[in-house]
């Protein structure tokens, strides 16, 4: 039992489930979300709509939405957190890239997500209390902000994105994934959800000092296995509630409760896919990687690159 600050209740439990046709009984592992609006029905309806486009094996089954949409259920997606498996070093980061470009080229009929200039202005207007209050805040903030829409897609392609994409969201079971809270689904920058879950690395919980380079290694490798298969410049920014991120050039942004991922296909060859600054390790990991990848395609087998 779960109570969320987007004004959300969350319950699991058993329920009981009676067929009114043939009268038979069963029972089901399910979630009931209840909120404070109609997000239930719209909820349902993507579920629904996902699932029938052939993501039944990803998207948990939803069983229904009462009261205008402020009750929702769904079936429980059965597999292990994929939190859990990272932190134990057990994380699948091919699983999860592959449900992403499965996503991506799934066409199914939802809203569109707000464009990412719109999304650089609402987070300008957010820093702009602060800024006024500390003006050696925007010193740093503002060249921050300017790389940012610098960077930003202005148009492109349009694709399924799951809009809310970070490891607590992602279930693992026999090499597959099952991505949960389709809140956000939206049509959008196919990257949107890449960034988005990059920008997490490090707000994931520790459990100790050694699951650190576990968890960067599996960040790594999901960035990495979709650059080989979908070519890809990336940025991505987040802003954590507490301690720093550091983007390129050592700029050092306030801790804040905001956080933004931009991502557009890459501009030139060479381009790193994620603005992070890698340890010697994570260099010699990715040197390694290339090296394979290069080794095996001119063996002749090659990656299906998604564009």
């Amino acid at each position: 039992m779960r109570w969320k600050p987007e004004r959300r209740f969350l319950l699991r439990g058993a329920l009981a489930l009676k067929d009114d046709a043939t009268g038979a009984k069963s029972a089901a592992d399910v979630f009931v979300r209840f909120f404070a609006d109609e997000r239930g029905a719209r909820i349902e309806r993507t579920a629904t709509a996902l699932r029938a486009a052939g993501l039944d094996d990803l998207v948990p089954e939803p069983l229904g939405a009462l009261d205008d949409g402020r009750l929702f259920v769904e079936r429980t997606w059965q597999g292990e957190r994929a939190l859990d498996a990272v932190l134990d070093g057990r994380g699948d980061p091919h699983a999860l890239v592959a449900a992403l470009l499965r996503l991506r080229a799934t066409t199914v009929d939802l809203p569109n997500a707000p464009a990412v200039i719109q999304r650089l202005a609402t987070l300008a207007e957010e820093w702009e209390p602060a800024l006024r209050i500390d003006a050696d805040l925007r010193s740093v903030v503002g060249p921050w902000l300017d790389r940012l829409r610098a960077e930003a897609p202005r148009a492109g392609l349009q694709a399924t994105v799951h809009g809310d994409l970070h490891l607590q969201q992602v279930l693992e079971r026999d090499s597959r994934v099952g991505l949960v809270d389709w809140e956000c689904a939206a049509r959008g920058d196919p990257l949107f959800d890449l960034g988005w879950f990059a920008a997490q690395r490090d707000a994931v919980p520790l459990r100790d000092a050694a699951a650190l380079d576990r968890v960067h290694h599996y960040f790594d490798s999901v960035v990495a296995t979709y650059r080989a298969r979908a070519v890809v410049r990336c940025v991505a920014v987040r802003v954590l509630d507490e301690g720093v991120w550091r983007i390129p050039r050592a700029v050092a942004v306030p801790a804040t409760r905001t956080g933004l991922a931009l991502c557009r296909p890459r501009a030139a060859r060479g381009t790193h896919a994620l603005n992070y600054r890698p340890s010697e390790s994570q260099r010699a990991r990715s040197r390694a990687s290339r090296s394979c990848s290069n080794t095996r395609t001119r063996s002749g087998s090659t990656s299906a690159r998604v564009r």
